[in-house]
């Protein structure tokens, strides 16, 4: 440790130019902070390519592979089809194609660190920037949803690299092109892009407010606002084009759910229980991000930086952490989407310590940088990390699931799951997110049991506690979510068990409680396999164990002889079932 700081302390002769060797010792800090951000890129890294996939990412994927059947109509939020369809070619099984795809993603999210780095580097120095990329790399939603293959990671790029262009480049009209350009892409990825939207409305004011050129500078931003506009518009009626029309919700009608979705005003704090577990376990940052407006304020009052405009941008960064209080999916990705220029506070109180305490005692001011930046590791890495090491576990399990799922459907089939596991085959039901769900029992209509007679559905995955069709009563997620009484007892007499959460389309009859002949009726039609101990007659014809059954949609009869006491049709022909026993449901349940 006395090596070290000696050697930032040291690293000029005391003779040399102030300036000079002010620049050298920041250099030098950065490259010390520099090895902490490598080793947090590798650690994070090693753990989200064997993270296991979140309920968001495989809805995520089936985008891809509706696109590619013709099925998906809706624009809004799906321009990732375009650029993702070779995942299909890498695997049959849904979770390698995750996987690869997190692989991109990693590119989206070194840009972003990238472009956080320059924006900082510009706005409070190069200390301050690798600071503030450390800490955002340290952050536990970070690590834990950074890179993930959602819209968020493509959209956090691009927005900060236009962010960057914005700010940092405002003298230039083709920066201000670009960054429209940027925009535009980001928002056709994700509409919660428009947060970086409002960052850029404010910075803009800052601008004119400390502009020599006020005319000048509303000609760079009004071409930003066309250029976003134009490209927006463009972009979207292009991609609209490639999809099939008439089906699909219209787009004003989209937008407007999706903001009613997305931002509920009269829901305040509604990821709540997201922001205690960032606080509690972030809580050096967090103070951080505090201490870092508290003083780029009193800096800005007090005019005690050369720099207003820059200390403005600043205590700006904290804007983003106002839409906590509206926004409704404020889940662990948003954090790792929304918290980049939020960190910015964290270099700036950072590099405001180091720069107090330098010109006094550069020893000390070494120590300082050794034993925040270590501490900040740290904190994340050092006690946060190793419970994920435990997460490949159940990556293997959803892997091992879907491997069995493609076996005992060699086609693909539609099926009833929540997040569209199985993404290769078209999805019967909407998204049973918690969004998805609240909105169904508000609406309070059974749609399940329509479901049931439109798609005619050939198996459920019980991959979420409300499609456990075992139990005797619909079971409650977190949150109170559940079906309808309706809906559950329509799917409870439309599957039948199958192999662990995977439920066929089928019938069973026991005969011992109700003898001759009995009426039942088939909404999924095919061929049906008969598991029965002797004979039974069909619809007149007589059949026994083990024969393949083909029933139409409608109505049926069955009989048994008088030694069958009970009877199974199930849905197939001698469909697989794994030889092994199915994993306990934590580790295939969806988040």
């Amino acid at each position: 440790m006395q090596e070290i700081t000696e050697n930032v302390a040291a690293c000029t002769p005391a003779d040399a130019d102030p300036a000079v060797a002010m620049q050298r010792r920041a250099a030098l800090s950065a490259l010390f902070i520099g090895l902490f951000i490598v080793a947090a890129i590798f650690l994070k890294f090693h753990l989200y390519f064997q993270f296991p996939i979140n309920s968001d990412e495989f809805f995520y994927l089936s985008f891809i592979h509706s696109y590619e059947r013709g099925e998906l109509t809706k624009p809004i939020q799906s321009l990732h089809v375009h650029f993702f369809s070779w995942l299909r070619a890498v695997s049959d099984n849904e979770v390698t194609q995750v996987l690869r795809g997190r692989e991109v993603m990693a590119f989206f999210f070194l840009g972003t660190c990238g472009f956080l780095f320059l924006l900082g580097r510009y706005l409070m120095g190069v200390v301050g920037a690798a600071f503030a990329v450390l800490c955002y790399l340290s952050l536990i939603f970070t690590i834990a949803n950074g890179a993930a293959f959602r819209s968020d990671s493509p959209a956090a790029c691009l927005s900060m690299f236009a962010v960057y262009l914005f700010v940092a480049r405002k003298n230039s009209r083709t920066c201000h092109i670009v960054a429209g350009v940027l925009m535009a892409v980001a928002v056709l990825f994700t509409i919660k892009a428009g947060l970086y939207l409002i960052l850029l409305a404010a910075a803009g004011l800052i601008r004119l407010a400390a502009s020599a050129d006020r005319r000048a500078d509303l000609k760079r931003m009004a071409l930003f606002v066309a250029v976003f506009f134009v490209t927006a518009v463009a972009g979207y009626a292009v991609h609209r084009a490639t999809l099939p029309h008439g089906q699909g919700v219209s787009t004003t009608g989209y937008i407007g759910g999706s903001f009613s979705a997305f931002v509920a005003f009269t829901h305040l704090y509604s990821g709540g229980r997201f922001l205690l577990t960032t606080l509690s376990n972030d809580t050096v940052l967090w103070l951080f991000i505090v201490l870092g407006f508290i003083i780029a304020v009193v800096d800005l009052i007090g005019r005690r930086r050369p720099d207003r405009e820059r200390t403005a941008c600043v205590a700006l960064m904290f804007l983003p952490l106002l839409s906590i209080l509206f926004y409704r999916n404020t889940f662990p990705y948003y954090y790792a989407f929304m918290m980049p220029p939020v960190m910015l506070l964290c270099g700036y109180v950072f590099s405001r310590i180091v720069s107090a305490i330098e010109p006094t005692d550069r020893r000390l001011a070494a120590v300082v940088t050794i034993f925040l930046t270590a501490g900040i590791f740290a904190q994340s890495f050092a006690l946060r990390y190793p419970p994920f090491l435990e997460t490949p576990v159940k990556t293997a399990a959803q892997q091992g699931l879907l491997t069995d799922i493609h076996k005992i459907f060699s086609d693909p089939v539609p099926y009833i799951d929540a997040p569209s596991m199985v993404a290769s085959f078209p999805s019967a039901a909407f998204f049973m997110g918690s969004k998805g769900i609240e909105a169904y029992m508000k609406a309070g209509k059974p749609v399940l049991t329509q479901t049931l007679a439109d798609e005619k559905p050939v198996f459920l995955l019980a991959n979420v506690p409300y499609l456990d069709l075992s139990a005797t009563k619909c079971p409650k997620a977190p949150g109170g979510l559940t079906l309808l009484e309706q809906d559950w007892k329509a799917l409870k007499g439309y599957f039948i068990p199958h192999w662990g959460p995977i439920w066929v389309a089928g019938k069973q009859f026991d005969f011992w409680l109700e003898q001759g002949r009995q009426p039942f009726d088939i909404v999924a039609p095919g061929r049906y396999t008969l598991e029965t101990e002797s004979s039974v007659l069909i619809d007149g014809a007589a059949h026994s164990d083990g024969d393949v059954v083909e029933l139409a949609a409608g109505a049926h009869t069955i009989e048994p002889d008088p030694a069958a006491e009970t009877a199974t049709l199930r849905w197939g022909d001698h469909l697989y079932v794994p030889p092994t026993p199915p994993p306990p449901p934590a580790l295939y349940m969806c988040d």
